[in-house]
């Protein structure tokens, strides 16, 4: 794909956390292109949310950022 940048990120007003949209913040910060902090600031998100999304996608790829993947045992 093309190179992302701020303009591509999901708004500040951001309320529905999509796959697309955690996917893009992850890769925005693993990227350099946003801080952690600048993402707890612009999207109100905790560590932990942040945490439990990057440990989703290092487990099951993009489909384990989609509120209705479940974890099979």
């Amino acid at each position: 794909g093309k190179a992302l940048n701020l303009a591509d990120l999901p708004t500040s007003q951001s309320v529905r956390w999509s796959m697309r949209r955690k996917s893009e913040v992850l890769t925005a910060i693993r990227c350099g292109l946003l801080t952690v902090e600048d993402a707890f600031n612009r999207y109100a998100i905790s560590l932990d949310e942040l945490i439990s999304w990057q440990i989703a996608m290092n487990r099951f790829g993009p489909e384990g950022l989609c509120a209705r993947h479940r974890v099979r045992q």
